[in-house]
């Protein structure tokens, strides 16, 4: 296992216990650059086009309700052309790293 994959697994699983702990802690801009770019997708964007979508991925998830903001991001991020896994590692990255208090959101979809 990669450190990527290692990394991705850790961000998913605090996912999965956010509602049994509290909210993991966010990534670092290091971290959360170097885990977009190992999505096969996102794997030739620079930082500030990462930023940009990250941007985009914050601002979808705060403008959907609770209960279906994961959903809403993700379909909007297939919709523009990125394939769904990369999309939903994506949204949990960038849900860590840029918008971390909406972490909640990720285990209600």
């Amino acid at each position: 296992m990669n450190r990527f994959t290692f990394a991705a697994s850790a961000v998913l699983l605090a996912v999965t216990l956010t509602g049994c702990t509290t909210a993991p802690e966010a990534l670092t801009d290091a971290e959360f650059y170097d885990m977009a770019t190992s999505l096969e997708f996102f794997s030739t964007y620079a930082e500030t086009s990462l930023d940009d979508v990250a941007a985009g991925v914050c601002s979808e998830m705060s403008g959907n309700d609770t209960e279906t903001a994961w959903l809403l991001t993700i379909k909007a991020l297939t919709d523009a052309g990125v394939p769904a896994r990369d999309a939903g590692s994506f949204t949990a990255f960038t849900t860590a790293a840029r918008c971390p208090d909406m972490m909640d959101r990720l285990s209600d979809a």
